[in-house]
């Protein structure tokens, strides 16, 4: 047989084919996937073929919100109920790519490096601003489905609670009757779907310049047909990312060595400490919220002033300077009824934030 001859790739040369390059082709309908897919967001370990949800440009959205089975350790759910959204708590704006983690003193109750960062800086009189962009903001992760986009299946909508779709569903759900439809939106069958209003709205930069975000400013619900019950609903509590601590502490501080830090002013550390880049406010609980404290039980909160919080236990006494870290969102043992479960109205998500997108 006659030899195949075939141009070499490097010296444009007929070669008898016995150093032939190999070649390894990538799949063009997975990188156009992927193209398609969106923004995803860093704090979130999304299940393969479900991709982020946000919202893209000013009009209405309709959105059907599905229920999910709450796992271990879910603040706003007991185990084993059906729920339709998961509450977390993220930094943001971390290292040199302002990226988005899960807070590790907030969400699973272990050392966070910056929380211990801004505990540092409290101690050494840093400013108010400085104190606040290190707290972590309370956010909100929802499986949806976008009614007008059906053929991308399962979603995953997150957003801050105070600026984002939690708060306007939870507003709805406070004014509803008890048994209305409204506190069932979310029920795989027989739910409701949302009618989302958007509108761009601007902020103010700490460097003088201006910004624009997208906000949820309006929420109507209609009922719907559909039946999601065959719909296989991925756990919300199993998609949060858990950051190591030591790269987590390494991103913080782009790699710095900490221990030259020690003989550092406050100005010089504050130099390297993300402000915040718009106007929102790290108000972490609000006035005449419950909270749960590990020495003093439940109790209200009285007064937040300068990042701290001055709480009434149940027998009347007072606390002051309490660190908001000390606390956490405290949340009634609800009545157990299995038979029943579906027909609860959903947990109101008690804490206010005033962030931003």
């Amino acid at each position: 047989m006659p030899k195949i001859y075939e141009r070499s790739e490097k010296m444009g040369k007929l070669n008898d084919g016995k150093n032939k390059k190999v070649r390894k082709y990538t799949d063009a309908k997975t990188t156009a996937n992927k193209q398609s897919a969106g923004f995803q967001i860093a704090s979130l370990d999304l299940p393969k073929g479900v991709n982020s949800f946000y919202f893209k440009k000013e009009g209405m959205y309709y959105l059907d919100v599905l229920p999910y089975t709450a796992g271990k350790n879910n603040p706003m759910a007991d185990e084993g109920y059906d729920h339709w959204e998961r509450t977390y708590w993220a930094h943001r704006g971390v290292g040199a790519e302002n990226k988005q983690y899960c807070c590790l003193l907030k969400n699973w109750g272990e050392n966070c490096p910056i929380c211990e960062h801004r505990q540092e800086l409290e101690r050494r009189g840093a400013s108010e601003d400085v104190i606040k962009a290190l707290w972590p903001k309370k956010r909100q992760i929802m499986a949806i489905i976008d009614v007008e986009d059906k053929d991308k299946g399962i979603q995953i909508l997150e957003g801050p609670y105070a600026f984002g779709l939690g708060s306007l569903i939870d507003n709805k759900i406070d004014a509803a009757r008890e048994g209305s439809p409204v506190t069932r939106f979310y029920h795989a069958d027989g739910g409701m779907t949302l009618a989302v209003k958007c509108k761009s709205e601007g902020f103010k930069l700490k460097d003088g310049g201006s910004g624009k975000f997208l906000k949820p400013v309006n929420l109507e619900m209609e009922p719907r047909e559909t039946n999601y019950e065959d719909k296989d609903v991925p756990c919300l509590d199993d998609l949060l990312k858990k950051p190591d601590y030591k790269k987590l502490k390494e991103v913080f501080h782009k790699g710095a060595d900490e221990d030259d830090d020690d003989g550092d002013t406050v100005d010089e550390v504050e130099a390297t400490t993300p402000v915040p880049t718009n106007n929102e406010t790290e108000v972490e609980f609000e006035v005449g919220e419950k909270v749960k404290h590990s020495k003093y039980g439940v109790c209200t909160v009285l007064e937040i002033k300068n990042g701290k919080l001055k709480l009434k236990d149940k027998d009347g006494d007072t606390h002051r300077a309490i660190d908001p870290s000390e606390v956490s969102t405290y949340t009634p043992e609800p009545e157990k009824k299995p038979e029943i479960q579906n027909l609860s109205k959903p947990k109101r998500s008690a804490v206010t934030d005033d962030e931003e997108e």
